[in-house]
């Protein structure tokens, strides 16, 4: 089932008319309970990520006390095309991963 939001009563193009040049395409999420897999679109839950692949950290990151320790970065969202075809993925690609610096 695809949920969607209702048109919005405020027109910004109508009251800001010299922001219109500057509009893009977006998508607004509905995250719902579920236990998605590493091939879904999901906020939160497992990535899809290469085994053998490090995982990123936060390099240059600064703890409380100073020292330099990395971090793991988080898995925040991973979107896939197919969920999104109303967003355009760079030529070649399917999915996209927001991955975020907890500090």
């Amino acid at each position: 089932m695809k949920l969607t939001t209702a048109p919005s009563v405020v027109e910004p193009a109508r009251d800001f008319p010299e922001l219109l040049p500057h509009g893009r395409t977006a998508v607004r999420l509905h995250p719902r309970r579920g236990t998605p897999g590493p091939y879904d679109s999901h906020i939160g839950g497992p990535p899809l990520w290469p085994a053998d692949e490090a995982w990123p950290d936060c390099a240059g990151h600064r703890d409380v006390n100073g020292r330099a320790d990395p971090l793991p970065l988080v898995a925040v969202a991973q979107l896939t095309a197919a969920d999104f075809p109303e967003l355009r993925f760079p030529e070649g690609t399917d999915l996209v991963q927001l991955l975020w610096c907890p500090e």
